[in-house]
């Protein structure tokens, strides 16, 4: 599962297709090759927040519970 694609695994969520996970990508400053392995601290905090319904600002640390 480490050697996965974020975005592939993304484009399995239904309701999540192209144009979505780009820009999800995109708002968590994460390279479209990057796999599940090579994700920092912060950037799976900020893809885990998305994608559960918080958005957190861009430079804003998020907290977790």
């Amino acid at each position: 599962m480490q050697t996965a694609k974020v975005a592939d695994l993304l484009l399995a969520v239904p309701k999540h297709g192209p144009v979505k996970v780009d820009k999800l990508l995109s708002r968590c400053r994460i390279a479209p090759a990057k796999t599940v392995g090579g994700l920092s601290q912060r950037q799976r905090d900020e893809l885990a927040a998305l994608l559960a319904g918080r958005t957190p600002a861009r430079d804003e640390p998020i907290t977790g519970p």
